[in-house]
């Protein structure tokens, strides 16, 4: 399942235009603290993947600027090129499981039985 976003734009941070997407009302709010220039962010109309709000702001005509255009344009690029990374195991680590805490245990007494002297 594809995340979907509320609030979808951009802003400039340090020079560079990108794509911005969010489901909180106050992000420009933040993108501002945080530095940014040129900040667009409008709400959809509904909840929309990236790709979907990219066409809605395409057919609404959000803008003019190539260089607007451009980074939302690339950021869709970006994520369709990007390698799937493979799913996850769900399989706890050794030190998890039962057997595995038991074990660690064990050996931390005995390392703890070889440091304390003999009385």
């Amino acid at each position: 399942m594809s995340k979907v976003f509320r609030f979808a734009g951009v802003s400039r941070q340090e020079g560079v235009m990108k794509a911005r997407f969010s489901n909180r009302d106050s992000y420009s709010a933040v993108l501002a603290k945080e530095g940014h220039t040129d900040i667009a962010i409008l709400e959809l109309p509904k909840s929309m993947t990236q790709e979907e709000a990219v066409a809605h702001l395409k057919a609404a005509e959000f803008s003019q600027d190539p260089e607007v255009m451009g980074a939302l344009e690339a950021r869709i690029a970006r994520k369709e090129s990007a390698p799937k990374s493979p799913a996850k195991s769900h399989t706890p680590a050794a030190a998890e499981t039962s057997q595995g805490v038991k074990n660690l245990a064990a050996g931390w007494m005995a390392a703890m039985q070889e440091k304390v002297p003999e009385v």
